[in-house]
């Protein structure tokens, strides 16, 4: 999962420029914990990624396990009091970002994991000043770290097979 972590990170930072997007990281809760005074604040606009699966975690054989519907949620943070056009409480801005993260993970296939596909989208409107919108992508990754034998030993066969080519003529 930390590779996992690192490669969209990467993508998305390859994809925004910091000046659009300064702050990307993965998801902590940080929306709640600003409104409760709980850390540290951080650079807007800001993309937090998230991943959860919600199936069962399943065996492929040979040690590989895969984590099938794993979803991918990304975090689109922003604080805007004033739109700076004589309206205040709109942020319209942060659904060109959510459209720029679109273009930057649709299809998006990081190493071991299925292509990205966006499955929902979802705005979360009870916090004052921030503005918090949320992408879901869909997935899913193979978990090699198990991979089978563990400590093993390979070593050549104990025999060695000979074949030979023996043509027969038969009249019948």
């Amino acid at each position: 999962m930390k590779q996992l972590y690192l490669d969209i990170i990467a993508k998305l930072r390859a994809g925004l420029t910091t000046t659009a997007v300064p702050h990307i990281d993965v998801w902590n809760d940080q929306v709640n914990s600003i409104e409760q005074q709980k850390i540290y604040s951080f650079a807007t606009p800001a993309v937090f990624v998230e991943l959860f699966n919600t199936n069962d975690i399943q065996r492929l054989g040979g040690g590989y396990t895969i984590y099938n519907n794993l979803r991918v949620r990304i975090h689109v943070v922003d604080q805007k009091l004033d739109a700076g056009d004589g309206t205040q409480e709109r942020n319209l801005t942060v659904f060109d970002l959510k459209q720029t993260v679109f273009s930057v993970l649709d299809n998006y296939e990081p190493d071991r994991a299925g292509m990205f596909h966006r499955g929902s989208e979802d705005e979360d409107k009870s916090h004052t000043n921030i503005y918090h919108f949320m992408q879901e992508y869909m997935t899913n990754l193979v978990d090699t770290f198990r991979k089978l034998p563990i400590d093993g030993v390979t070593k050549a066969p104990p025999t060695v097979l000979e074949l030979t080519k023996t043509i027969v003529d038969e009249i019948i």
